[in-house]
């Protein structure tokens, strides 16, 4: 997961890839969190 934030923030240009590929794992790893949780207080 680290290795694919981190290649596709290289792939963009002008953008640091630590950075962005920072953002771009949070991303990844909270949206399924999410999910499960909105999904447990309406179900």
């Amino acid at each position: 997961m680290t290795a694919l934030g981190v290649g596709l923030a290289t792939t963009l240009k002008g953008r640091n890839p630590m950075v962005e590929g920072f953002g771009l794992i949070a991303f990844a790893s909270l949206t399924p969190m999410i999910f499960v949780l909105i999904y447990g207080m309406v179900a």
